[in-house]
């Protein structure tokens, strides 16, 4: 692993640094939905490196999904279980967004949102059934943040998203 490498032959003073990384939704199923490029145990191995140098991770998770099963679900808990603790400082917990020119924005629907004369896409409406998935997720990502010593940051207003997200 390319992060390792270099880690390994740093020398002198180590930076204090913050990782941002993209858990979006921790499944290999899902992961390869959104085109991740990378499997769950790859995320799990550098969140260990990064625990092993003091590197702090900013992680971000989304929720509003219209495609989750139970399997995704038992493996986003298998892997909050797995993670180092205190190896993620801070968990973004943000609502899926439909960018115009992306999959997302061709495969999902919600309520247009625009800044001033532009359209810049919509927060995904999903069906009441997914809507109990998501919740779930959400409970499990909460749960963790308290195990695993993480800032839950964006989960208060994702709340009153489940209400508006039903499509």
């Amino acid at each position: 692993m390319a992060l390792k490498e270099v880690l390994e032959k740093w020398q002198g003073e180590f930076p204090n640094l913050m990782l941002g990384l993209g858990i979006e939704f921790p499944s290999n199923r899902m992961l390869k939905y959104v085109g991740k490029g990378f499997e769950k145990e790859e995320m799990l191995t550098s969140l260990r490196i990064c625990n092993q140098y003091g590197i702090r991770v900013n992680g971000n998770f989304m929720l509003g999904w219209n495609n989750l099963i139970e399997d995704d679900l038992r493996e986003l808990e298998d892997f909050l279980a797995q993670i180092p603790e205190g190896s993620i400082l801070n968990m973004q917990v943000r609502w899926l967004f439909g960018h115009p020119y992306t999959e997302i924005h061709d495969s999902y629907q919600g309520e247009e949102i625009k800044l001033g004369p532009f359209y810049i896409g919509f927060r995904t409406a999903i069906n009441p059934n997914q809507i109990d998935l998501n919740k779930r997720a959400s409970e499990i990502v909460e749960k963790y943040g308290r195990i695993k010593r993480f800032k839950l940051e964006g989960l208060g207003s994702i709340k009153s998203d489940f209400f508006a997200a039903r499509g």
